[in-house]
């Protein structure tokens, strides 16, 4: 898989670049094939790598968070425009994310 790597039961989405229509609907293809062919049911989304998001990342996002539960979703690594969109949708609040350190 090019975008989620599994490790047990978590898939770990990692998005180099922009995060967006193209690449969510990537993401979310071999989201659904780690739930389905590995047993995952976790997901760790770390944007340590990923320089931009649009609406549509952050919609399949939502309804990821919202398949897993919140105990079962975790975001790390939101920093520049990635955080300030997450911030602006009141996500931050949602996923727990902590402002990144100037």
């Amino acid at each position: 898989m090019k975008h989620v790597e599994i490790n047990g039961d978590t898939a770990t989405i990692h998005v180099a670049g922009r995060f967006d229509l193209l690449r969510t609907m990537e993401v979310m293809q071999e989201v659904s094939m780690a739930f389905s062919s590995n047993g995952c049911t976790k997901v760790s989304v770390d944007f340590a790598d990923t320089t931009y998001i649009d609406s549509s990342a952050i919609r399949d996002l939502i309804k990821l968070y919202r398949k897993v539960k919140s105990d079962n979703f975790v975001v790390r690594n939101a920093t520049g425009e990635v955080y300030s969109a997450l911030y602006a949708g009141k996500l931050d609040t949602l996923w727990n994310l902590k402002p990144p350190m100037a």
